[in-house]
């Protein structure tokens, strides 16, 4: 009988395995060791190029089934190497694919500018990614099939990367003055504010300031006044644990950072999108940081005169959220989205009624404000800042919101401490039943602090511009940061 019962088991075993012939005992790896790219140019600014391509790459090769990357050569696994040749405006990029110490497959692109260098390293990662993907999985049996993915950017869409910033970037904004018609970048760091264009596909920093002593960076955003591009920076007090805002300019002729005096500092301020595609600037009034960050209702700011009208919407907020305005639902619905501290979004009716909650998953700041009580040295609350939403037209008259998500390393409610392994940016719509993620993009190492919608380069057509830090190696590793620029409209 236990023979019986022994045989059974053994054919019923062999049944299975013949049905699925799936890999549950084993998955093959494949080794993959990227060398630093060679810059050959008499420009040493251009050896910055070295990490960026070194950075996308791995991206790259990193995602392809069975790959894993390595710091040391081997015979068995893959080598990538290559160089970028650059004579003025003029390069040439060369790559190679190696295994067992024989070129597998080689690469070689004659480019008239230099930012197309990025795209043929992009067109680099990918066929070679492909490559490796494909001798792995032939030299394995068969695996388990993954479930359908969502509609993601592809790999290859990168317009620019900025070269490494030796700390995060808190916040990203974009406004194009009269002046010359380039779109001017505003970017904050915890040590300085900065005015940059992207120019012969590189970061070119106009200006700094350094952040004054005591404060700590929010948040930061602009507009365009008489031609001029105007940047509001929100700061926190460290020791009043109070909130300043500042309004600066650019002059031009000196390339130096102006401060406006006449404006209204007491006030935090955030951009809103609105349902009729307007962008404006709400306000609420900055009070002490005690158990409410703001007081007062929202104002709407007349950029024109920094005078304040009241906004209809009277909600009070512990903190002040990403706020959008849209059609999310239907044509004409005038709906509210709200994402909190917390990485939830609400959703609210035109008349403030509450209609729908999310999972908490949106979102994930690092930004925060800390509150000590009188007469003791350890952190009474720590508050987090929500991060930016935007409203986009979507298909059938209704909208879009976009939205960072960054997930989690560790758990997004520690009231002292947040670490994100990865983020993105996705595009949400919303049935009133359910979210449904319609569009994403590539997935990033560390975090997205902030991100802006806009035409970077003049031809036309929207850009997503993404400030993406990174702490390879851990918690106590310093962070580093690069400014992306992605395709979004076709």
């Amino acid at each position: 009988m236990n023979k019986l019962k022994n045989l059974s088991f053994t054919l019923f075993f062999v049944l299975v395995c013949l049905i699925f012939p799936l890999n549950v005992f084993s998955m093959e790896k494949s080794l993959v060791y990227i060398e630093k790219f060679k810059i050959h140019s008499s420009e040493k600014e251009d050896q910055y190029l070295s990490e960026g391509i070194d950075s996308l790459l791995k991206s790259l090769v990193s995602s392809a089934d069975g790959a894993v990357l390595t710091d040391s050569k081997s015979n068995e696994g893959f080598t990538i190497s290559g160089s970028i040749l650059i004579i003025e405006n003029t390069s040439i990029t060369s790559a190679s694919l190696i295994q067992n110490k024989q070129i597998i497959e080689s690469y070689n692109k004659k480019s008239d500018k230099k930012s197309d260098i990025l795209n043929n390293i992009n067109e680099v990662g990918i066929l070679f990614k492909d490559i490796i993907e494909s001798k792995t999985i032939k030299s394995s049996p068969a695996k388990f099939q993954k479930q359908p993915e969502k509609k993601q950017q592809p790999d290859s869409e990168i317009i620019f990367l900025s070269e490494q910033i030796p700390e995060e970037i808190i916040g990203i904004t974009i406004v194009k003055s009269d002046y010359n018609n380039t779109p001017k970048i505003g970017w904050l760091t915890k040590t300085n504010f900065n005015i940059s264009t992207i120019t012969d596909g590189r970061l070119e920093t106009i200006a700094s300031l350094e952040i004054q002593p005591n404060f700590s960076p929010l948040w930061i955003e602009s507009f365009n006044k008489g031609g001029k591009s105007m940047f509001i920076v929100n700061l926190f007090h460290n020791r009043n644990k109070s909130f300043k805002s500042n309004l600066y300019f650019l002059k031009n002729k000196t390339k130096t950072i102006i401060k406006d005096k006449s404006f209204p500092s007491n006030y935090f301020y955030k951009s809103a999108d609105l349902a009729s595609g307007e962008k404006i600037i709400i306000a609420k009034q900055g009070d002490f940081l005690k158990t409410e960050l703001f007081r007062k209702g929202i104002k709407v700011l007349n950029t024109a005169d920094f005078s304040f009208k009241d906004f209809h919407m009277k909600k009070d907020f512990e903190f002040f959220p990403g706020i959008a305005g849209g059609n999310f639902t239907k044509p004409d619905s005038n709906e509210w989205a709200f994402l909190k501290a917390n990485g939830v979004i609400d959703f609210y009716s035109n008349d403030l009624k509450k209609i729908y909650e999310s999972e908490p998953e949106y979102g994930g700041s690092v930004t925060f404000a800390d509150y000590e009580q009188k007469g003791r040295d350890e952190i009474d609350s720590r508050y987090f800042f929500p991060t930016r939403v935007i409203s986009i037209k979507g298909e059938n008259n209704t909208d879009l919101l976009l939205s960072i998500k960054n997930q989690d390393g560790g758990s997004r409610l520690l009231q002292r401490l947040r670490f994100f392994k990865e983020g993105y940016i996705s595009g949400i719509s919303w049935d009133r039943i359910s979210f449904k993620e319609v569009f994403s993009t590539r997935i990033f190492d560390g975090w997205i602090s902030d991100f802006q919608l806009f035409d970077i380069n003049n031809d036309g057509k929207r850009e997503l511009i993404i400030a993406n830090t990174d702490k390879s190696g851990g918690l106590g590793k310093n962070p580093k940061s690069r400014i992306i620029v992605l395709p979004f409209d076709n």
